[in-house]
């Protein structure tokens, strides 16, 4: 993480594209399968990206809603049952568009229609990444009348802070994704999909599903994190999946 002395956030070093949705008919057992087999043809698409972890598929097992964490309400976050992403270096941010009209028509045949949302953005990476076999993915909007740059200051700076001693050795690793919307126009356009301009795409790489949503957990940090959101996080904006990794 590098964080400048001046307040404002220093530039990231990485990008990433994020394309969230649905399988048909809810079967996520024939979208694991199906999107397991499309991989070489998903990294085709994203140009054969060499770093290991840079193309991420994934596909839902859990949703935080079935959980009761202190202080928070999961009850209205919208579920997404897959999730594919490609992250490349700052100096290819341009391609992220070719990127997603090259996938476009290999994940359209098992994507649930009108299900599909698109983002992209810098990212940092708060906990350097290990590889691990769950991810917690959460897209949101900021809280309404707090400005896109004072809630990407609050999330880089102070929420991370509040966060990670918290989730502990439970997480392999923390990603921010700071959306940006005309990055969103163009990568939504390119996958002929209408813009849906989220702020943030969070990845909580975790050890186990199990351990994370374990009852001895931290009760008191928990509720920290819930109101740190408080008056920054859209509650109701939340789409997100417990998602295990296929490649």
């Amino acid at each position: 993480m590098t964080i400048g002395t001046d307040g404002v956030i220093a530039p990231a070093a990485w990008w990433r594209l994020a394309i969230i949705f649905d399988a048909p008919g809810g079967d996520r057992e024939r979208l694991a399968r199906d999107l397991a087999a499309a991989g070489d043809a998903i990294r085709a698409a994203a140009g054969g990206a060499a770093q290991i972890g840079s193309v991420r598929l994934g596909v839902a097992t859990n949703f935080m809603n079935d959980l009761g964490f202190e202080g928070h309400a999961f009850g209205g976050w919208r579920r997404n049952d897959a999730a594919v992403e490609v992250t490349v270096s700052a100096d290819q941010a341009a391609r992220l568009a070719d990127i997603a009209a090259a996938l476009r028509p290999v994940l359209e045949p098992m994507m649930a229609p009108d299900s599909a949302e698109v983002m992209a953005g810098p990212t940092y990476f708060m906990i350097p990444p290990r590889l691990g076999d769950y991810v917690l993915s959460l897209s949101f909007k900021r809280y309404p009348g707090t400005s896109k740059q004072d809630f990407s200051r609050w999330w880089y700076y102070q929420h991370s802070a509040v966060a990670i001693p918290v989730m502990g050795e439970r997480v392999l690793g923390y990603d921010q994704v700071h959306c940006d919307d005309a990055a969103i126009d163009a990568v939504s356009a390119a996958f002929g999909v209408a813009p849906h301009y989220y702020d943030a795409y969070d990845n909580l790489t975790l050890v186990s599903w199990e351990s994370f949503a374990s009852q001895d957990r931290d009760p008191e940090g928990s509720r920290r994190i819930a109101e740190d959101e408080i008056g920054r996080i859209d509650n109701d904006s939340r789409r997100h999946a417990v998602y295990r990794v296929l490649g």
